[in-house]
């Protein structure tokens, strides 16, 4: 919806919501389906949050998984990526609670907030 906002008079930020929505709902189906297809030990299942906690174990679990080697190059590699995208450095997602009667009594939407942190970081990145 961001690019289509330069190449048409009336962009429609609906039809890409629900594109993407039917797209990745179909993706994730035929990945459910077809898992049996796969043999065992050459799938790895990444969980969003154990990579946040550990992105390079899991790049190696699925480097083992691929039966490829985890050589020095290869982790120099996601480190010197790590280095030059540093997490957190543009913005951050937060949770804002709720009022009564909105979410699910928790939190609300989450939302994306541009910090002065994000700007101190991009900062020194540079």
């Amino acid at each position: 919806a961001y690019g289509a906002r330069m190449n048409y008079l009336s962009p429609r930020p609906e039809w890409y919501l629900e594109y993407w929505s039917d797209r990745i709902r179909q993706l994730l189906e035929a990945s459910v389906r077809d898992r049996q297809l796969l043999p065992e030990d050459r799938t790895v299942d990444v969980l969003f949050h154990e990579f946040m906690a550990d992105d390079v174990a899991t790049v190696e679990r699925i480097y083992e998984a691929a039966d490829l080697p985890m050589t020095n190059e290869a982790r120099a590699q996601i480190a010197a990526y790590n280095e030059s995208h540093p997490r957190g450095i543009v913005s951050a997602i937060r949770k804002t609670p709720c009022r009564s009667g909105q979410g699910n009594g928790r939190f609300c939407r989450s939302r994306i907030d541009d910090t002065d942190r994000g700007a101190s970081l991009r900062t020194r990145a540079h």
